[in-house]
């Protein structure tokens, strides 16, 4: 786990996200658990397509695929991945299922499309195919856990709210963003330095990006159109099944 996904998650757990509930972290590692455990987090579920993801699991375990999770509806009060999902051949169809199984929330930790990423890919400062020499070698790690080297999907705020709003659009859900900044050690001294001067004046624009999404309640957030219809109650229950 980087420190920018640490401090971001200790962040949320201070504000009281995460705490008291029930956790399924979804593409899940040893450096999850780790994270977890430092932060005294306990009532967690790890899942990972492979089970070869976790070295010496102390929480419990379940075999999942993120883009078809076999939980029910509303298993777990928060569903957390953190630089997973762009592992997935559909990430977006793994964001929907996390949100499907979550009751509260969705935490979501993953890389950041911007214009000053898309510059630095241009300047071979980071790259769109991840771990080429590493996930080759040892055969798992990429494209839907495989030894494919996977595309480095990166998201926008734009992006998340636009693609839950269309799947859920029964209420007002509660977006939240965070952002961190990850400078690989072999960085020259320079351009690090400079690095974190733009990141200073373009504070959105950096690397490591979080995303919380509250879903609507429905005794305060459905829009009053909803609430006009029928037995909307009933709907709203079954509206993942439609």
């Amino acid at each position: 786990m980087r420190k920018p996904e640490k401090s971001i998650v200790s962040k949320l757990y201070k504000q009281g996200i995460l705490q008291d509930t029930s956790i399924l972290c979804v593409c899940a590692g040893d450096a999850e658990q780790r994270l977890f455990g430092e932060l005294g987090i306990k009532n967690v579920t790890l899942s990972n397509i492979s089970e070869l993801s976790i070295t010496n699991p102390t929480y419990k375990f379940s075999k999942q695929n993120a883009m078809n999770l076999t939980f029910e509806n509303e298993s777990f009060d928060y569903v957390f991945v953190s630089n997973g999902l762009h592992h997935c051949s559909s990430p977006h169809r793994a964001l929907l299922e996390m949100y499907r199984v979550a009751k509260k929330g969705i935490v979501v930790i993953e890389n950041k499309d911007s214009l000053l990423m898309r510059i630095a890919i241009k300047l071979n400062l980071t790259v769109n195919y991840e771990g080429i020499e590493e996930i080759t070698k040892q055969g798992w790690g990429g494209y839907n856990n495989s030894c494919i080297p996977n595309y480095i999907y990166r998201w926008t705020e734009r992006e998340f709210k636009k693609t839950i709003c269309s799947y859920y659009p029964i209420g007002h859900h509660d977006f939240r963003f965070f952002y961190g900044l990850d400078i690989p050690e072999r960085t020259n001294g320079l351009i690090a330095t400079i690095i974190k001067v733009a990141m200073f004046i373009f504070p959105k624009s950096k690397n490591v990006f979080c995303a919380t999404i509250t879903k609507p309640e429905v005794s305060g957030s459905i829009f009053p159109w909803i609430k006009n219809i029928p037995n909307y109650k009933d709907i709203i229950n079954d509206f993942h099944t439609q």
